[in-house]
């Protein structure tokens, strides 16, 4: 549980470094979806 939330709060931080570096939703939506499939 502990590790899940972890690697959740990662993931967070992550698009919103993209987002602040490119300023752009679609680099964020791009990099969701890359992580998804």
């Amino acid at each position: 549980m502990s590790f899940k939330r972890s690697k959740q709060s990662s993931f967070q931080s992550s698009s919103a470094l993209i987002r602040s570096e490119n300023g752009s939703l679609d680099e964020v939506r791009i990099a969701r979806t890359d992580v998804g499939r």
